[in-house]
């Protein structure tokens, strides 16, 4: 995946970059053909955005701890679900669409500037050395062939 090729941080930093530069760009779009072509273009950086943050957590936190730290990441995810509406209809009142979209762009920056500080402490599996393991290597899988009747209770 893009996330093992790349590493964790260059596609983070990528994905956050690229959804701030289409918040900003919101700004200036003042047709529907703009704003879908835009559309798209944030779909693509969230895309490649919102799966690094888990695969960061999951990479930094010991096989014991993972289900708290991962339960405790999904309900910090939940948390701007619930807000941002309200947040975002006080704002979209008070200073216009323009005014909405230059802070989304703000609040992106502040994602550019947190990616920065997140450590890469994966190790692609192309790297590391094949260990052999009887007639099975490390980065090889084995095929087991097996029928449905196997596996069905009966």
């Amino acid at each position: 995946s893009l996330i093992d090729e790349w590493g964790r941080k260059r596609t983070l930093l990528l994905g956050s970059i690229l959804f701030t530069v289409n918040t900003f760009a919101y700004c200036f779009v003042h047709d529907f053909t703009g704003l879908f072509l835009l559309r798209i273009c944030n779909g693509i950086s969230q895309g490649i955005f919102f799966p690094v943050p888990p695969t960061v957590v999951s990479d930094n936190v010991s096989k014991e701890r993972l289900p708290d730290a991962l339960g405790l990441f999904g309900i910090s995810g939940s948390l701007p679900v619930a807000f941002a509406p309200t947040l975002g209809l006080f704002v979209y009142r008070t200073f216009s669409a323009h005014g909405l979209f230059f802070l989304t762009t703000c609040t992106a920056l502040v994602a550019v500037v947190l990616a920065l500080s997140i450590t890469d402490r994966y190790i692609p599996q192309k790297s590391l050395p094949s260990v052999d393991k009887g007639n099975i290597q490390a980065n090889e899988t084995k095929q087991i062939d097996f029928k449905m009747e196997d596996i069905l209770c009966t």
